[in-house]
């Protein structure tokens, strides 16, 4: 059986040096979201939040091998969007793996071992924080100090601030 690494995915998925990097940033900024996982038929689908639209990201292990499908406009599947959700599904198996050793034998989770509301939300400001720290932009300053700037993403998304 086929043990996806974060090497085969360079040498074996990646177009290039180039898509392997920009999927490596993707995947940690965390520009994606798995709908769907089927542990048992090793199945994987994710939504991917792209540049130039939302795609389709689809991973199966079928006969010792890969499958692998994005429906984003790249001439290959091989693209950035394959090599940030073949990452994920690195961590998800792995995380799948500890859950299922360290579940009891009916396979039930305590209501401790869940998270609270204000826990999530703790999580999820932290999260956003450490992806902003990757984060760069280009600031188009207006006529004067106050009123209208541009800032633009590296992502190309453009935001316009009012200062007063």
């Amino acid at each position: 059986m086929l043990e996806l690494t974060k090497d085969w995915i360079k040498k074996e998925i990646a177009e290039s040096g180039v898509v392997y990097k920009r999927g490596e940033n993707i995947f940690q900024l965390g520009s994606y979201f798995l709908k769907e996982a089927d542990f048992k038929k090793r199945s994987f689908q994710y939504y991917i939040d792209g540049n130039y639209g939302d795609y389709d990201v689809n991973i199966d292990f079928k006969n010792g091998d890969i499958n692998y499908s994005c429906t984003c406009p790249f001439y290959s599947d091989g693209c950035k969007h394959t090599v940030a959700v073949c990452m994920d599904v690195i961590e998800q198996i792995k995380r799948h793996h500890s859950e299922e050793e360290m579940q009891d034998p009916e396979g039930s989770i305590s209501e401790t071992e869940l998270l609270s509301y204000d826990e999530i939300k703790r999580q999820a400001i932290d999260d956003r924080k450490k992806s902003a720290k990757n984060e760069s932009f280009d600031i188009t300053l207006g006529d004067t100090y106050k009123g209208e700037h541009l800032i633009t993403t590296t992502r190309g998304k453009q935001y316009v601030v009012t200062s007063s």
